[in-house]
């Protein structure tokens, strides 16, 4: 044991600084703030992990509670923190056959009680900013005459934002290989109906089990046209089942994820000067744009799927201008070099 007057700050690595450009697992308390796609998945993986304390390193401490709490997976990200309730680690001890240490029962509970101070020292990640028209007709732009990957990104950015979609919901967990059933858009989730599309969405965030949820998209007069977008992707298309948003390669279809598309947008908002727009940053377009030019918050809630009153932080102030410049932009029939 350490003897120590404060708490220290545990500071997980796994393997050496240098097989990684990624930074190592930093914890403030058991909060996991940052982590190795490649870190330790079960307790058995960890024997030459090592955690650092007030500097010294502590050797074989795949048993503490505290590095076993740091191991907690949710999804990709990893985080402990005050909102865990109570049976949620030893829950995830059991799911991975680990035997929970219960002689430190009340340790672990005080760890996750500390952690809510330290949730209340961190600063509020910043809000997303919203995509305005002016922004999407320069990422059309941008994307045209790029090659069938830009081509099927762009396509996905018009929908996500018309949509109010979410990324995850539009792209894939693999980049190659069929879309198993109803666990993605395929092209025979696409339904007709005159001036309008529905897409049918599988496991969207906010569904239950088994639940579709569907984007309703409206024809307009404009290149950015989500049904023209949806066309497109559709003629790009050789099977019923091929992925919606892909592409065909000398090595065959490449369907879009979630990570290959947020890296075209990034490099691509980089070049345009607002490398602070996100994959989110459409949802959030999508919500403002609408309220702005007074579409009721009722039919805002029922196309962007929101349940609850949520959706307010999505609609962010637009001023008068640029109101007046994103339906002047709509209404051109081309996107030239000089938009």
């Amino acid at each position: 044991m350490i003897q120590s007057t404060t708490p220290p700050e545990p500071q997980y690595r796994h393997g050496s600084d240098e097989d990684s450009t990624l930074p190592p697992m930093r914890l403030q308390g058991p909060r996991v703030v940052n982590h190795r796609p490649e870190g330790p998945r079960r307790l058995e993986e960890i024997d030459t992990a090592r955690i650092q304390c007030g500097g010294k390193e502590i050797q074989g401490v795949q048993r503490h509670e505290g590095f076993t709490l740091s191991t907690f997976r949710l999804r990709r990200r990893t985080y402990i923190h005050s909102s865990l309730g109570p049976d949620v680690v030893p829950a995830w001890h059991t799911f991975h056959d680990a035997e929970y240490p219960y002689r430190s029962e009340k340790r672990v509970k005080l760890m996750l009680k500390g952690s809510g101070r330290q949730d209340a020292l961190i600063p509020r990640r910043p809000e997303k900013s919203p995509v305005l028209i002016s922004d999407l007709a320069e990422l059309f732009r941008t994307l045209s005459g790029r090659g069938p990957e830009a081509e099927a990104v762009k396509d996905l950015a018009v929908v996500a934002f018309w949509g109010m979609a979410r990324m995850a919901e539009l792209t894939y967990t693999s980049n190659s290989g069929r879309i198993n059933f109803k666990k993605g858009t395929t092209a025979q989730d696409v339904l007709y109906f005159q001036n309008a599309i529905i897409v049918n969405i599988h496991e969207a965030k906010t569904a239950k089990p088994g639940e579709v949820q569907v984007l309703k998209l409206r024809s307009i007069n404009s290149p950015l046209c989500p049904v023209k977008a949806i066309e497109r992707r559709r003629l790009a298309t050789t099977l019923e089942t091929d992925s919606l948003f892909g592409y065909e390669s000398p090595k065959g279809r490449i369907n879009l994820t979630k990570r290959r598309v947020n890296q075209v947008l990034a490099a691509a908002w980089h070049d345009l000067g607002r490398p602070h727009l996100t994959g989110h940053s459409f949802r959030v377009g999508g919500a403002t744009l609408r309220h702005a030019v007074g579409i009721d918050t009722n039919e805002i809630k029922w196309l962007g799927r929101w349940t609850t009153d949520c959706y307010k932080r999505y609609i962010k102030p637009l001023s008068r201008e640029d109101v007046i410049t994103s339906l002047s932009t709509l209404e051109l029939q081309s996107f030239s070099r000089s938009i």
